[in-house]
């Protein structure tokens, strides 16, 4: 599955160089872009596509991230590029990385990349999320193929087979069928069994 594609209107700075902010200024300008500057909590406007974090600077006044800095695409702004910076770029959660002094070529490439990947983890989230909540429901699909097996004398595989092609029929997973199923099996094999 591809992400969605990437649209950029709005970033936020965080960070006191004036001399990042100007260039940033500059660039986002010519690019048609609004950027706008953040202190300490998150940015006021949500519709901010892209955060900037200078991340000398942040690191001097926080020794923790704040956990709002996970609802965003992050692009850690490095000073020297130091192992020690980059690692703290990667503790902010920084997909990309961009270098001072800042020029347009840069920027482009840092923000696209950062909102891709963002883009990315946020879809392999949700699917995991998804695999986790069909785990949870596994036990079920096994009581209820158990059930079948008893119920119509058959094999795991014939069982299985028989509770996949209902769910196609119902249009829906095998666990949500199983979680509706298997009452109604329960029932006919305490009468039948």
């Amino acid at each position: 599955m591809r992400p969605d594609p990437v649209s950029l209107t709005h970033v936020a700075y965080w960070g006191c160089d004036s001399r990042t902010i100007e260039q940033l200024t500059k660039v986002t300008s010519r690019m048609g872009l609004s950027c706008v500057k953040f202190h300490t909590d998150s940015p006021s406007d949500n519709a901010v596509d892209v955060l900037l974090i200078d991340v000398a600077n942040f690191f001097s006044l926080h020794s923790e991230c704040p956990s709002w800095l996970n609802d965003h695409a992050i692009v850690g702004i490095l000073a020297h590029g130091t192992p020690t910076e980059i690692s703290r770029a990667a503790k902010l959660g920084a997909t990309s990385v961009l270098h001072k002094p800042i020029n347009q070529n840069g920027f482009f490439a840092a923000v696209s990349m950062a909102q891709t990947l963002k883009s990315k983890e946020l879809i392999l989230v949700r699917e995991l999320e998804q695999l986790r909540q069909r785990q949870a429901k596994r036990s079920e699909v096994i009581k209820a193929c158990s059930l079948v097996m008893h119920r119509y004398h058959v094999d795991v595989d014939q069982a299985l087979s028989m509770l996949r092609q209902l769910s196609m029929q119902h249009n829906c997973s095998l666990e949500i069928l199983c979680e509706k199923l298997l009452p109604e099996l329960s029932k006919l094999n305490v009468i039948t069994g």
